[in-house]
């Protein structure tokens, strides 16, 4: 493959609407040039469609506010709020301090928040507001498997920013794991491989256990993928270097 480094500006599509409870009080931080940042998480109830039924799944998402947003969720929410947030995903990778081990978190920046009243809570019998758009490339090789009389297909999507900082583009990459059920998982298998453009609609989900080695808690953060639309390999569509497609696998 050619190297992609002389690709200077690509902003993939990565939007999120969500609506939720605050689980508890917004924890309002300061960074190094003084912005605050608000750091929040919302529990979302949401109704996933499967080949053998409905799954009900209540997913603990973190979210990041920056500056007046975060001014304005400090004085106008708590624990218990229920929020609206139209954002974006972001990933911070980092190496563990126990095992070395490479870790990421999944978070959504949050663009705009509205604060919802009690009139403008859903019925129970109605999801939560939970969708998310994305586009990118895949980055790895699917990986199918059975899933109780389901199967799935996983991969992982390359999403880029694009952003002018000093006269000169940056890129903010970031790796959003996506799961394909059923249907929908025949269909990626046979329209996508390695390198494919993708543009997918879904829904957030998260996982917890208990790491055995640490005793720790951790999460997974990925996306329920509802639609897909493949493009071939395309140059012009693509920030990401043959070593972002060598060095990543999906976990």
């Amino acid at each position: 493959m050619e190297n992609l480094n002389n690709v200077e500006s690509t902003n993939n599509v990565n939007i999120v609407l969500l609506e939720g409870n605050i689980t508890s009080d917004p924890v309002i931080e300061y960074a190094s040039n003084n912005n605050s940042i608000a750091k929040l998480t919302v529990a979302i109830e949401t109704f996933l469609h499967k080949q053998d039924g409905v799954e009900k799944n209540i997913s603990y998402i973190d979210i990041e506010a920056w500056r007046s947003k975060a001014d304005f969720i400090a004085a106008s929410t708590g624990k218990g709020s229920r929020i609206r947030v139209i954002g974006r995903l972001r990933q911070s990778v980092w190496k563990e301090s126990i095992t070395n081990a490479m870790r990421s978190r999944v978070f959504v920046i949050a663009d705009n928040i509205d604060v919802l009243q009690n009139k403008d809570r859903p019925n129970k019998a109605m999801n939560c507001l939970n969708s998310v758009t994305l586009e990118g490339i895949i980055v790895n090789e699917l990986k199918t498997e059975p899933s109780g009389k389901n199967i799935v297909t996983k991969f992982t999507l390359g999403v880029n920013k694009s952003f002018q900082k000093q006269g000169k583009w940056q890129n903010e990459k970031h790796y959003i794991d996506i799961e394909a059920w059923g249907e929908k998982s025949d269909y990626v298998i046979a329209k996508a491989s390695k390198y494919s453009f993708v543009r997918v609609a879904g829904k957030l989900k998260q996982v917890t256990w208990e790491d055995k080695l640490t005793n720790m808690k951790k999460n997974r953060t990925y996306v329920i993928g509802e639609f897909f639309e493949f493009s071939p390999y395309n140059s012009k569509q693509n920030i990401f270097t043959n070593d972002d497609f060598k060095n990543y696998q999906y976990e």
